[in-house]
């Protein structure tokens, strides 16, 4: 588990353990002052050359090409993905359709790209026939620091939940959403 100090919430982070594995993780400060390096976490990593034998390496955060754990010259994509907490309209007692969810990304500069979907009445699997269709949503706009697109989500029920994944090679900073919906009447 990962602490964020900017918005105090545990995370879990993990990594694909046939590529590479962390084995302790420290956290690196310098002594402060102007030319002071920023402080950054340091990972004991080990990652597998031959059958039982392993090598050891030193690894950190610092890639721009959205990718993580180069090894031997080939980076491997990192999957970064947040559910939200779950959407209660209409009292909790009756059904809703979303007519349209708002997302706003921070483009640090580059494309940015995302995937989303809607995920009904607490369904748990794909083949429960209450997940939305998976969106893959792109812009090349890189001059502005925020980007909003409006998307509209399928279904109804009486519960919501917004899955949001990065997409390979592509920033995947969301910022924020918002939604419009439309609670029925009758049931």
């Amino acid at each position: 588990m990962n602490f964020n100090t900017v918005n105090n919430a545990f995370f879990p982070y993990t990594a694909n353990a046939s590529v590479i594995s962390m084995n302790g993780i420290n956290y690196v400060a310098g002594p402060g002052g102007s030319t002071s390096p920023k402080p950054n976490f340091k990972y004991l990593s080990s990652y597998p050359i031959t059958g039982n034998t392993y090598g050891f390496s030193f690894s950190d955060e610092h890639r721009t090409d959205y990718t993580d754990w180069v090894t031997a010259g080939i980076p491997s994509n990192y999957i970064s993905y947040f559910e939200t907490g779950y959407k209660l309209s209409g009292q909790a007692i009756k059904k809703f359709q979303l007519q349209y969810i708002q997302v706003y990304s921070r483009t640090n500069g580059a494309d940015f790209a995302y995937k989303i979907q809607g995920v009904w009445n607490f369904a748990n699997s794909r083949s429960s026939g209450k997940w939305s269709t998976e969106q893959i949503v792109t812009s090349g706009l890189t001059r502005f620091d925020t980007i909003f697109k409006r998307h509209k989500i399928r279904g109804s029920g009486y519960v919501l939940q917004f899955k949001i994944s990065s997409v390979d090679f592509k920033s995947f900073d969301i910022q924020g959403w918002s939604v419009v919906d439309t609670v029925n009447a009758g049931t």
